[in-house]
């Protein structure tokens, strides 16, 4: 987002001078979309200097999220994709006189594999890595793993270890029907009592298989060849110094990512993202678990971004528009509070500034 500078005006009744040396109160709003496929956002936000984070600010739709990391670049904030997949992350800044420019937020995509993703800005993906959103080791319900929504690839069967609460087993059923005892190949009890039962090679149907295991259960996904490719626009803003950014999604028939590792790209702009495979015809770009970002060099003016890629027989062709950078700030109610002696002075003022800073950060789908 463009730097805004925001002035707020006092009211013609009371001396302009009084306003400086009182603490103004401004909520930031940056309204984010998360990219197909993705876990979390993360999302780094440089305070100017003259203002400190409001703790216990932070609201994702409204709901109370985490404390941010302090890190040198910035305030992190953490938003998992099941607080919603889109919407507004607002805080509050304490700060005196008018709101200080704020810099353009860095965001990145976190994903289930554990792949970082720029978004938006210039995000340092090395540090953020530390503090991604971390993935539990195992569910915490009688079926330990596989994890709940997990993607199982190349396989068609997936080891499943459950919890028993004494030595007798309850059926584990797979989309319905019962797993036969004899696939049990490891069995331990557990410390202060109870059984954990590990069925090996068990047997999975393309899509999403429903396990259950009592009153538990889970939902896992045999992911099965790509058919398909997505093009999704993250950042598309002609702002002359943010790069343009697609994402870049290969699937298969029921629209879990894949792990091809490469397409081909064929643009009417230059890709500022590495060919992956130098010597081989056209640009290639290299996906991590079927994902990938695609980088053009930053645009001052707006237009449009054609481009296609493709895989074998599989191609798929989009065109996007590049916008102007669109940042709105609005300003709230300026309030001042007489004096208990019910005369209004300098000395009696007490200021408060709710001023909205609005910004839409990305394209997203």
């Amino acid at each position: 987002m463009a730097a805004a500078q925001e002035t707020l005006t006092p009211p013609t009744a009371v001396p302009a001078t009084v306003a400086p040396h009182k603490e103004l109160r401004s909520q930031v709003s940056l309204t984010l979309s998360m990219p197909a496929g993705a876990q979390s956002l993360l999302v780094v936000q440089a305070l100017p200097p003259g203002t400190s984070y409001q703790g216990g600010s932070s609201r994702w739709n409204g709901r109370p999220l985490p404390e941010p990391a302090s890190t040198p670049r910035g305030l992190v904030w953490q938003v998992p994709v099941e607080r919603a997949p889109s919407g507004v992350l607002t805080f509050t800044l304490s700060h005196a006189g008018a709101l200080p420019a704020l810099g353009t937020p860095a965001v990145a995509a976190g994903y289930a594999s554990g792949l970082l993703l720029p978004v938006s800005g210039t995000p340092d993906l090395a540090q953020l890595g530390s503090l991604s959103v971390a993935v539990p080791a195992e569910n915490a319900s009688s079926i330990r793993l596989p994890l709940d929504g997990s993607d199982v690839q190349v396989r068609d069967a997936v080891n499943v270890t459950v919890t028993d609460a004494g030595p007798e087993a309850q059926a584990l059923m797979v989309n319905g029907a019962p797993v036969p005892a004899t696939l049990v190949g490891e069995e331990a009890t557990l410390t202060g009592g109870g059984t954990l039962r590990t069925y090996i090679g068990v047997p999975l149907r393309p899509g999403a298989n429903l396990l259950q295991h009592g009153t538990d259960q889970i939902t896992v996904y045999r992911v099965g060849p790509t058919e398909a490719l997505e093009l999704s626009p993250l950042a598309l803003i002609a702002d002359g110094r943010t790069p343009l950014r697609v994402q870049v999604r290969a699937v298969d028939a029921s629209g879990r990512t894949t792990n091809l590792s490469t397409v081909t790209v064929a643009s009417d702009r230059t890709p500022t993202s590495p060919d992956a495979v130098p010597g081989q015809t056209g640009h290639q770009l290299r996906l991590e678990g079927g994902l990938g970002v695609l980088e053009f060099a930053p645009q001052s003016r707006a237009g449009e971004v054609i481009l296609t890629v493709s895989q074998g027989e599989l191609l798929r062709t989009a065109t996007f528009p590049v916008t102007t950078e669109r940042t709105t700030v609005g300003v709230g109610v300026l309030s001042a509070t007489l004096g208990l002696d019910g005369s209004l002075s300098a000395d009696d003022l007490s200021w408060q500034a709710r001023a909205s800073l609005e910004t839409e950060v990305g394209v997203g789908t």
